[in-house]
């Protein structure tokens, strides 16, 4: 008996190739955890070293309850990162980190899209994107925050006022108010199997 050439994931169709690709680019946030480790931002390695063994292990064998589970440590890591952002001074590094972080969720939001014509193929390819900009965001964000020194528990408090952070948080509103009106043709009734 041959095993099916896909999984079936809610109402998506994920094919074993694609599966295995995102699997191997979950690994890239692993990159992220060593390096928010490196400069010691335990909590940020932590978060984003879990949310890369539940990427990989829902990538595995893509099922709707790993699914929920990947999804909510993918938006724990993220929070960490964009709380950690915001202390980002270097108008050079803050611009580089939220430019790469933007990149990474309008990925993932292109992404989505795509998924919902289960005639094309191709999300994954934008998903496995999301997955290495959104580590090298994590990545600039650690290393943007390593310049500043004697922070300590500050870091976790709220974060002083910038400017930038707030406009990509409201560009990231408004990229995500876009993809939401995107009404997928499997929600209009035409669904393509």
């Amino acid at each position: 008996k041959m095993s099916p050439v896909y999984y079936v994931v809610g109402e998506h169709k994920v094919h074993k190739w694609q599966a295995r690709l995102l699997f191997r680019t979950s690994a890239c946030f692993l990159v992220a955890a060593f390096v928010a480790a490196n400069v010691g931002d335990y909590y940020v390695a932590l978060s984003v070293g879990a949310a890369s063994v539940n990427s990989m292990f829902y990538w595995s064998h893509p099922t709707l309850t790993r699914r929920h589970l990947d999804l909510v440590t993918a938006i724990a890591a993220m929070a960490h990162v964009i709380l950690g952002a915001f202390w980002v001074t270097n108008a050079v590094v803050a611009a580089l980190a939220w430019a790469t972080f933007l990149l990474s969720i309008l990925c993932f939001l292109i992404s989505w899209k795509i998924s919902y014509d289960h005639t094309k193929t191709h999300w994954a390819y934008w998903h496995a994107a999301a997955h290495t900009t959104a580590s090298l965001a994590g990545c600039i964000v650690c290393l943007g925050r390593k310049e500043l020194t004697d922070l300590g528990d500050k870091i976790y408090r709220l974060p002083p006022r910038n400017p930038m952070a707030e406009v990509a948080l409201i560009a990231l509103a408004v990229m995500a108010t876009i993809v939401v009106r995107w009404e997928p043709q499997s929600r209009k009734g035409k669904h393509n199997t």
